[in-house]
């Protein structure tokens, strides 16, 4: 009987385990590999995470990163929200320095160059 009750602890342990690992609030998307350029981070990020699966099928028509509109501002803001994609180019806009970077619904997905603040 004891042996029962203890392999059932554990496998309630396990579960809760998995669960927790699994959970998307324990792990948000990630951001893009920073070692390769920033077209291959897009393109990596694009086909890996521009699925239905994360419902962001319609980012699959971003093919490059020239696709991408200009984040009108830097957090992707609008006075409805955010910019459903958009691309900060900091050698463009702004004060010329700094990070340039892609968001969806106003989260960082890749960035490169510039301090990287």
């Amino acid at each position: 009987m004891r042996k029962c009750v203890k392999l059932a602890g554990l496998l309630a342990v396990g579960v809760a385990a998995f669960a927790v690992a699994c959970s998307p609030v324990c792990n948000p998307m990630p951001v893009a590999d920073p070692y390769g350029t920033p077209e291959q981070q897009w393109n990596w990020w694009r086909e890996t995470y521009a699925t239905a699966d994360y419902g962001q099928a319609d980012l699959a028509g971003y093919t490059s990163l020239s696709d991408i509109p200009q984040c009108g501002m830097e957090d992707g803001s609008t006075t409805d929200g955010y910019e459903r994609i958009c691309e900060w180019r900091a050698v463009s806009v702004g004060n010329r320095i700094g990070e340039s970077y892609v968001l969806v619904d106003g989260g960082k997905v890749l960035s490169w160059g510039g301090t990287g603040k």
